[in-house]
C-alpha cells in the first residue's frame, strides 16, 4: 500500500506577501486595476443614458451622418432616430437636419455643419458643441442651453438666433 504523501504546511497556508516579492506586485496590480475600473465606472454612471437624454432627428433632407460616443465610424442617420448625449451629428454637402432636443428646444443644422451634443458640467441642461457650420436655434427655455465652439462659448438670451463657425476664417459668429 502507498502511503499518504506529507505536505509541506507552506503548500497549505502560504505565508503573506513580502513587501517587493512577486506576488506583493501582483496584488497592487490586481488593486490599481480595480480602483481605475472602479472610478471609470462610476464616471459613467454620472452621465445621463440615452434614455434620459436623447436628441429626436424630427427632419432629414440629404445625407445625415451620426458618430456615436466612443465609436469612429459615422453612420447615416434617419427621420425618427434619435442623438445621445455624446453623439456627433454632421450633415453633408446639400443637406440639412432638424433636431428636437429634450426641453423641445429645436436645433437646425446646415449643410457643411457639425455639432456634438455634451454634458455641461454642472449636469444641467445641454450643451451643443458646434465643430464647424451654421446652426439656427430656437428654444424654449433659454438657461437650459448653451454652446461651445472652437472660438466662443456661449449662454442662450433669447429665444431664436444662428451661430455660425467659419473655418476658413477663424472665427465664430452668433446672430
Amino acid at each position: 500500500m502507498a502511503r499518504p504523501r506529507s505536505q509541506n504546511m507552506s503548500e497549505i497556508h502560504p505565508s503573506p506577501a513580502r513587501p517587493g516579492s512577486r506576488r506583493s506586485r501582483a496584488a497592487s496590480a490586481a488593486t490599481l486595476f480595480a480602483l481605475v475600473l472602479g472610478a471609470v465606472a462610476q464616471t459613467s454612471a454620472l452621465a445621463r443614458s440615452c434614455d434620459e437624454f436623447h436628441a429626436d432627428l424630427l427632419a432629414a433632407e440629404g445625407v445625415i451622418e451620426v458618430r456615436r460616443v466612443g465609436a469612429a465610424e459615422w453612420i447615416g442617420l434617419a427621420r425618427g432616430d434619435v442623438v445621445c448625449m455624446g453623439d456627433s451629428v454632421r450633415a453633408q454637402a446639400f443637406s440639412r437636419a432638424t433636431l428636437r432636443l429634450p426641453d423641445q428646444s429645436v436645433i437646425r443644422l446646415d449643410q457643411h455643419s457639425t455639432l456634438t451634443l455634451d454634458e455641461p458640467d454642472d449636469g444641467a441642461g445641454s450643451l451643443v458643441r458646434l465643430i464647424r457650420g451654421v446652426i439656427h436655434v430656437i428654444s424654449r427655455d433659454p438657461r437650459s442651453l448653451r454652446f461651445s465652439t472652437p472660438h466662443v462659448n456661449a449662454g442662450l438670451k433669447g429665444t431664436e438666433f444662428d451661430i455660425r463657425v467659419d473655418e476658413a476664417e477663424g472665427e465664430t459668429a452668433i446672430a
